[in-house]
């Protein structure tokens, strides 16, 4: 070969070396030169600890301990306690006015203004008082047109509390003027009938006292009597599906407005009092549902308006009919404490042999009931009667990710793929799934006996890995 053909040589093997690089350039980093030409980036997220449940989704009936208290006489009462406050026993709850009327305390008023009107006059304008006078007087007229359009619409609410500080602002007026002891003769006789209508306030009224220490309430729906303790399992499913519907559009019933007066008539409920911190929710279910739980168990729920995790509440009872053709029925549990004397229950908790045929009848065909104790969060629930609950059956903790940013899913099998992000480079590891509905999963590692098959919390993992190949490089 000679010089001029050897010449002719060589810038060809230069190109097909040149040629031969930018091949396997392309080979191994095409995904991301596709990623790039697309004008688009690699979505990723944080590996987080969650949880995911399976439940019952249903409706309970809250059973309270409540004791009614009755309206001494006719009028309007005046709560002395605020709603849902606490109170030792035979404590006074409410005030009830016989002649608490518009119209008297708009007299009472007029009078304190001709009273303090004839104090001004008479012992002057000293320049000493003057900003303090004018400061109070504006304090009174403001604190009297507050009151006056509430009380035009029977809110009276805190009337007393206002009237004392409206009393106790007139004091303090007297006292700038030096006016509290005269001799004036007009100015004794308004006080005189300013007394008079203070004690014919204190003559038309009667107190509403507790009887039983516990936490008050003013808000009534008439099942106080019939939901006890005592007698939950005598509530036929009919009965539980009709308080249920009368409470369809909202959990609670406000038949009395505790931020004002309430009339009340002598001898009828207005307000009652809660006895204990425990409550109970009382659960209709199929009994197939229902034979996957015993008394005694403690499972997690939670609620709806208002919302709360509970983990740790106690079945009470557990009660379903044997099958639809014999519905004597059996009783799991006695129920303790007011429960399991009402029901029949030995004292050492056995449930009586006769329960069942007592009750069996109540319920419609394999409709069962599961009564649940709580002893915390009575305050969430004091004006609840009927709450949305999720019966959790299995609950799962453990590293939470949305199923669909999961690839080769195998329920069948509990196993999966992420792709996860290792510095610049994408790692494809296998996972079991421990848990999963339509949306997000709970997964664990497939193998963690070595840093290569292992799955940690904080991860970061690509959302979309569905083009990702195992140690892909990735340009973020």
């Amino acid at each position: 070969m000679d010089k001029r053909e050897e010449t002719n040589l060589k810038p060809n093997n230069k190109k097909s070396r040149v040629a031969a690089v930018a091949a396997l350039f392309l080979l191994l980093y095409i995904p991301s030169t596709f990623n790039w030409f697309s004008g688009g980036s690699i979505s990723t997220d944080i590996l987080r600890d969650g949880a995911l449940y399976e439940a019952l989704h249903t409706q309970a009936i809250v059973v309270r301990n409540e004791e009614l208290i009755y309206s001494p006489a006719d009028g309007i009462s005046i709560p002395a306690v605020n709603e849902g406050e606490r109170v030792p026993g035979n404590s006074l709850v409410a005030t009830v006015y016989s002649h608490f009327t518009y119209e008297l305390m708009e007299e009472f008023e007029q009078i304190n203004y001709k009273l303090l009107k004839e104090q001004y006059e008479s012992f002057g304008q000293s320049a000493v008082y003057l900003q303090d006078v004018d400061s109070i007087e504006n304090d009174v007229t403001g604190a009297i047109r507050k009151m006056i359009p509430e009380l035009n619409h029977n809110y009276l609410y805190d009337a007393a509390a206002r009237i004392k500080t409206i009393n106790s602002m007139l004091v303090k007026r007297a006292e700038a003027y030096g006016a509290l002891e005269t001799d004036d003769v007009y100015i004794n006789l308004l006080k005189e009938e300013k007394r008079a209508i203070e004690n014919e306030v204190a003559e038309g009224s009667s107190g509403a006292y507790s009887g039983a220490p516990g936490h008050l309430s003013f808000i009534l729906d008439g099942y106080e009597s019939e939901l006890t303790p005592g007698s939950v399992l005598e509530i036929s499913g009919e009965r539980f599906s009709d308080i249920v519907a009368s409470t369809q559009t909202s959990g609670y019933v406000f038949t009395t407005n505790t931020y004002s007066g309430i009339p009340v008539n002598q001898g009828e409920p207005f307000a009652k009092i809660i006895k204990e911190n425990s409550f109970y929710f009382m659960i209709k279910a199929s009994s197939a549902y229902l034979s996957g739980f015993s008394a005694g168990d403690r499972i997690r729920l939670r609620t709806e308006n208002p919302y709360l995790e509970i983990d740790n509440a106690l079945v009470e009872a557990i009660y379903t009919p044997t099958d639809p053709d014999d519905l004597s029925g059996n009783l799991d549990g006695s129920l303790n404490g007011n429960l399991g004397g009402a029901l029949g229950g030995d004292a050492d908790g056995d449930s009586g042999g006769a329960l069942g045929d007592g009750l069996g009848g109540n319920f419609d065909d394999y409709d069962g009931l599961m009564v649940i104790r709580l002893n915390k969060y009575l305050y969430d629930f004091l004006s609840v009667r009927v709450v949305s609950v999720a019966l959790v059956e299995k609950y799962t903790e453990g590293l939470k990710i949305p199923l669909k940013c999961l690839r080769d899913v195998d329920l069948d099998n509990s196993s999966a793929s992420i792709v996860l992000l290792k510095g610049s480079h994408a790692s494809v590891r296998k996972v079991r799934i421990l848990a999963s509905n339509d949306i997000y999963a709970i997964i664990e590692s497939y193998d963690a006996s070595s840093p290569e098959g292992r799955v940690s919390r904080y991860d970061t993992y690509i959302r979309d890995s569905l083009n990702i190949e195992d140690r892909m490089a990735i340009n973020k």
